[in-house]
Order: C-alpha cells, then structure tokens, then sequence
C-alpha cells in the first residue's frame, strides 16, 4: 500500500490557539509515554451519555468511568498532563540550531563533527495534492503559531517517482524498480535540506538574523557566506534531495559555503502536458517549483548565513539540464536568480512542443490508467483522483510507453509565445537552436560544465546488433527517418570506428543527449563574453554519473583521494572565488602523493574560447595512475557537435 508520508513532528510552543492534540505532542516530546509504544495517537475523553455510542464493537472503545461531578478520571489525567505540558513548554528551550521565517520556525540538528547546522525539510511551497496538481507552486502553510518544526532527521518520503524502464533479454518492457520498495511519495515534497556553517543554537546566534555568531575556522564575509542551491538528478522522473544528503564538497570549503538540496515534483505530477494542462494548470510545474525554490533562496537563504548574491546553481544530469532551462529562460522574473553555475552532465532530454504527437500519447495513456479518459473534465478528474492512483498510472505510463534509459516525462516547450513577451517560465524553441544562435541571453556570469567519456552507456539498449543498429535508432529517435537522417548519422559515425555496434550506439546517444550540449553551452559562454571551464572527469568505467560519489556522499580511499581533491577542489574554489584555479580557502588539502606514485603536478585549469577548446581531464586511469591533465576537445567533439546543429529539428534536441 502506497502511504502518505507528510506529517512531520512538532516541538510546539504556547500558543493561544493551541489545542489539546498539541499539547499532546508536546507531552510525547517531553517524554510523557514517549517510551510506551502502546501509547494511543490520540487521547480522547468523554462523559458518560445515554445516547447510543458512535463507536463500533469493533472499535475497542469503552466509555470512561466518571466521577460524582460528570468529570471523567481520563479527563482528569488529561488535564493534568495538559497543565505540566504547558508550564514546560513555557520553560524549556529547543537545544538544537532554529531559524524562524515568519510562516514556520525550525528545528534542526547541530553536526558537530562537519561544524554545521542541518535542516532537513524546510518547505518553500505548499503541498501540491488537489486542486493544486498542475498549478505553479502555491506559497508554504503558515505554522508560525504551531511551535517549532523537527527537521532534524532527512525524510523518509519523496516526491512521487515514476521508475526507470529497460528491456530484457526477450525484448519486453520491464522496470527496475517496485514503487512501493523504491520510495514512500507525498504530494507535500516541496522542501529543502539546507546545511549552514553558522552555529544556530539559542544563545549562540540571534535567528532575526540581525547577528550572527561564526566559527573560528572561517570568518562569514560581508554580506554572508557564498550559497551552492543543488537540483538532483534522475531523469526528471525519480530522484530526491535525500539522494545528495551529506553534500562532501563542503569537506574542502572550510565551512564557507551554505549549501541548499531541493526538491521538485517529478514525472507527470511535474511534467504531464497537453491542451488541457495549458488550458487549466500549468506547463512544466516542475521547472517552477524550481524557479519558487530559487526565489525562496533569495528571500530567506540570509536567516541562514547565506549571500543572496553570491548563489551558485548546480545540477546534475536531469538536475543540469533543468538549469540550463532556466539560464536561458528570458522571462522577467528570472533575473538575478543566481551568479554562478556548475553542470555536471547535462542532460538535453527531447523537447517536444505541448501538443506533440509524444506529450499527448503520454497523457492519453496517463487518463487511461487514472480512469479519467471518459471524463468530461479530465484534469478535473485527475485532481480529485488519490494519489495512489496517479503513482500507479505514473509509473504505468513509462513501464507501457518507455523505452531504454527513457523515462517518459520530459519538459515541453510551447512556441505560441515568445519568451521575452512571456509574464512566466516558458520554454519555447529547442536548446540547441537557442544556444547556436547569435543573440541568445544567458543568466550567470560563470560556469563550469563538465562530462563522462562514455555518457551514452547507460541511455542505450545493450541489445543492439550490427545489422540492427538502424532500427534501435529509429525506435528511439523516429524523426531521423525523414530527409535521409538516419544514413546521415551512421556515415558520421561508421561502424568500424567502434568496437561492436553498443560502442557505436553508446557514442551516438552520449552525442545526443550530453556531449554536445556541454560543447554547445561553453561556446556561447565563450562568445557571450563570460568565463566558462570544462571537464571531463575519467573514473572506470568512465560512465554517466560517476563523479556524483565524489561531491556527495564519497568514500574517499589513498588512491581517489587526489580525484576527489581535484574534483570537489574545484568546486569549492568556482563557488567562492569564482575560478577554479583560486584555491583561496579550499582546504586542507591532504598531500596528493600516493605510495609508490610520484605526487602529479596540478595543471592549471584553462578557460574555453572557442579559437582554444580546452577541457580538464581529471580522474583515475585504468592502471590506477591518477589524471590530471589539459586536452583539447574539438578534435573529439567538434565535428560531431556540428554534425548535430543540422538535425535539431529532426531530433528535438
């Protein structure tokens, strides 16, 4: 049974609004039957009456003995509890880090060993169940009167996932995961983790924010410490900030950035298109509660020690290619969102107009399985429909309709209005045309982007043979059939260039959908006048996603130790000084040396120009050497990318 997990626990404060169930809480907190598990959710006192129960038999419910005065014993014991609840709650104070925001006040956890104050959950938006399906992000619930918010322990809930399809051996479709295993979704997953060098414990810092007291390891500089704001990755179908928990670039920063993992609403509660969506919610909800999660950043990220003009997005994959969206969005309220951005991989998923051929099958099969396809207001329909459901037929759609390393739900653009007439977030033309074009406008004013040798591994069917390279292409991309496409792109890449016909599709789909728009993306940085670097990070099996392990949750050994220093080094310096190669307060570094190894020198980063196409290498080689290098990238991908500019159309790239 798919449940709800949207509740989170309350250290209440007194409240003249504040009901018996609180105090309730409170007790709970404060230890009153906390350690009894048999201790029911909620106490209930009534009189005796001679009117017939409104409970069942099967109710195990017995009405309470009461006294000569018609009030009950259970009453009395609630009194009690209720009156010591409160003179506590009027004299004990949270021990761990809390910040108020004027809608809600939260709890954290202080990590002593990392120096940081954690908030895991705090909400930038309303919960997005009901009416509010397929609607821009709704302000967060005003809790402000309700206590204190526990966010010390990361969620157990995420945003409702879709799944990853695949094919067998036989050729059917199949699923990697089981919904219930994979995640237990809430609608009411618009929230943040946020970890802060600022020690935020009562007593040790004002939380108005008009004082604050830092850590001896680093002074906070004027106007705050520098704000990395992370979209995770996952295909725009599954993922959650719960994946980057522990975000191990920060081990280098000495406790000088304040880091923010967001969540978003995935797959078709994210990313559900067509005329009836347009007509009555909205288009890509997903990339808007991105954007509410920037705005909130600007607004609230100083209460936690953050510059609001020192952030820094960055993205992963799906989490990269969502940024890029919004570095070319040209509404007026995307200005100002962000400085500085890092992607890492990212993903130029298809971008099909709202009303395509793709979109609509995708909701056509979605009403299908919600039962909504006879409804004569289908996302009416939809609205009220259980959650349960729409995760079912979520997850229905892209085990029915997905192909392999396809995930279904994608961003949509829609060309009926242009973006800088546009009141709000619209995509309307295809990256690569926006980025190839002479007056493309880019929000940030530096970037670092980097990308796997083999990107297309993953995203490519290993059951692909020699003499069916043609038709896995033309399943997966079907618009290549017109004007010749397809023989256009098996005679750019020939087929005895590549080991087997996976090496050559591999090399095929890693073009498509990441190298070329990394290639694409440092160009018009370059030509805009703005500093872009570019990596290629090399670990084995030099596949998608493997430098993820080494900015978040890493377990560094003597031999990845230099990668990770290289790697998440970088990072760090881009983030607070704006270049990668200024190492001002990244630190410390252990020595890079390995036994039996002699130390590498470390190459300095050269910034892209388009006459100079230069990238990074950094990582581990297959002997175990460690890299560190410059190489020039337009012999690799030059021809290639050019290649593709002229198929952008057939693509939707």
């Amino acid at each position: 049974m798919v449940k709800d997990a949207t509740k989170q626990p309350l250290l209440r404060t007194p409240s003249s609004s504040s009901s018996s169930s609180d105090d309730e809480d409170l007790a709970r907190q404060l230890d009153f039957g906390a350690s009894n598990p048999e201790l029911p959710a909620k106490i209930v006192a009534k009189p005796t009456s001679t009117k017939k129960s409104e409970h069942s038999e099967d109710d195990n419910y017995l009405p309470p003995r009461s006294n000569d005065n018609g009030l009950t014993i259970m009453g009395a014991i609630v009194a009690l509890l209720v009156a010591g609840a409160t003179y506590l709650a009027f004299n004990v104070k949270p021990e761990g880090p809390v910040v108020e925001l004027g809608y809600s006040n939260y709890l954290g956890k202080w990590d002593a060993e990392k120096g940081m104050s954690v908030f895991y959950g705090v909400k930038y938006a309303a919960s997005t169940a009901g009416e509010n399906r397929w609607r821009a992000p709704q302000p967060p619930r005003n809790t402000k009167g309700e206590g204190y918010i526990n966010v010390t322990v990361p969620a157990t809930y995420r945003c409702p996932q879709t799944t990853v399809p695949k094919l067998d051996m036989t050729g059917r479709n199949s699923s990697n995961f089981d919904v219930d295993l994979w995640a237990t979704p809430s609608e009411d997953c618009l929230d943040l983790s946020i970890y802060t060098p600022l020690d935020l414990r009562p007593g040790n810092v004002n939380t108005t924010g008009e004082k604050w007291t830092e850590l001896e390891s680093e002074p906070m500089p004027e106007g705050g410490y520098p704000v990395v704001v992370v979209l995770h990755a996952g295909g725009y179908g599954i993922g959650s900030r719960n994946d980057l928990e522990d975000p191990t670039f920060t081990d280098l920063s000495k406790r000088g950035i304040v880091t923010v993992l967001v969540n978003y609403r995935l797959g078709a509660f994210g990313f559900l298109a067509g005329e009836d969506v347009k007509a009555g919610g909205e288009l890509n909800v997903g990339l808007l509660d991105q954007r509410a999660a920037l705005k909130w950043v600007q607004e609230y990220i100083h209460k936690f020690g953050g510059d609001p003009k020192k952030v820094t997005l960055l993205g992963q994959s799906a989490g990269a290619g969502s940024a890029v969206h919004h570095m070319l969005s040209q509404d007026k309220e995307a200005e100002g969102l962000f400085r500085d951005v890092i992607l890492s991989s990212p993903y130029a998923a298809p971008l099909y107009n709202y009303n395509d051929r793709r979109p609509i099958q995708l909701y056509k099969k979605f009403l299908e399985l919600a039962g909504c396809n006879e409804a004569e207001d289908k996302l009416k329909c939809l609205r009220e429909k259980p959650m349960e459901v729409l995760v079912k037929a979520n997850v229905g759609v892209v085990e029915e309709l997905g192909d392999w390393g396809d995930f279904g739900w994608f961003p949509v653009k829609d060309d009926s209005e242009p973006q800088y007439k546009a009141k709000r977030f619209v995509i309307n033309d295809l990256l690569s045309k926006t980025l190839n074009s002479k007056d493309v406008k880019l929000h940030g004013e530096r970037l670092l982007v980097s990308h796997m040798p083999n990107e297309g591994f993953l995203f490519s069917s290993p059951l692909v043979k020699d003499d069916n390279v043609r038709d896995v292409l033309l399943h997966h991309i079907p618009e290549l059939s017109h004007r010749r496409g397809i023989d256009a792109v098996l005679e750019q890449y020939p087929a005895e260039s590549f080991q087997n016909a996976k090496a050559r599709l591999d090399a095929i789909t890693g073009d498509l959908f990441f190298n070329c728009l990394n290639y694409w993306l440092a160009d018009a940085f370059s030509t805009n006048g703005k500093k872009v670097w570019e990596e290629q990070f090399m670990i084995p099996p030099y596949i998608h996603g493997m430098d993820i392990p080494y900015s978040f949750k890493t377990k560094v050994t003597p031999r990845t130790r230099p990668t990770f220093e290289e790697h998440s080094g970088a990072i760090v310096a881009f983030v607070k000084n704006g270049d990668p190669n200024n190492l001002t307060g990244v630190g410390p570094l252990k020595p890079r040396a390995v036994e039996g190894e002699k130390e590498p020198e470390r190459d300095e980063w050269k910034a892209w120009t388009t006459k100079y196409r230069s990238e990074k290498v950094v990582g581990v080689g297959v002997q175990g050497n460690t890299l560190t290098m410059i190489a020039g990238a337009e012999d690799q991908w030059g021809g290639r990318c050019d290649f593709w500019k002229e198929f952008t159309e057939k693509t939707n790239l």
